[in-house]
């Protein structure tokens, strides 16, 4: 099995096993890039979460205002109305159990409170050696692109 086929099956693995997606805000919606154009092919994942009835939920302590603006600055729908700032409130508002959750994150601190919640944690990486960080840091499974969650998350239907 190559890498590409490994990391796919260790995502499907995951992405079977729950119904709601807990999305930090900072990497896999708003890009680190200049001037934090969305994350590519998120609008993609947040319509492939839709299609496969599972609800997403934006993670954050950015205010509340600041992300409401931001979404509807960059025609991001209000897939996510949930917008909570721990893992815990997003499932508490989504009236679902911690096992029905798994987290996307880009940054340790956020790998590591998913684990610490007892939510699986799905790295999104840039690069190798960060997928290899956020992997040792926690997470279940790693991928590369919102694409890669997309084409998943449509291989389920």
């Amino acid at each position: 099995m190559t890498q590409s086929q490994s990391m796919h099956a260790q995502l499907d693995e995951v992405l079977r096993q729950v119904q709601h997606l807990l999305f930090s805000f900072d990497g896999p919606i708003r890009s680190p890039d200049t001037g934090n154009p969305p994350a590519p092919y998120i609008h993609d994942a947040l319509a492939a979460c839709r299609e496969s009835c599972r609800s997403a939920a934006i993670v954050t302590t950015t205010p509340l205002v600041e992300v409401r603006a931001y979404l509807e600055a960059h025609d991001l729908p209000p897939h996510s109305t949930v917008i909570a700032p721990s893992i815990g409130e997003a499932a508490s508002a989504l009236e679902a159990s911690r096992a029905d959750c798994a987290a996307i994150a880009s940054v340790q601190s956020d790998i590591e409170a998913a684990k610490a919640a007892g939510v699986p944690a799905i790295a999104y990486a840039r690069t190798p050696d960060d997928a290899e960080h956020l992997v040792r840091a926690g997470a279940s499974t790693f991928m590369y692109s919102m694409m890669d969650l997309a084409l998943r998350l449509r291989s389920f239907n």
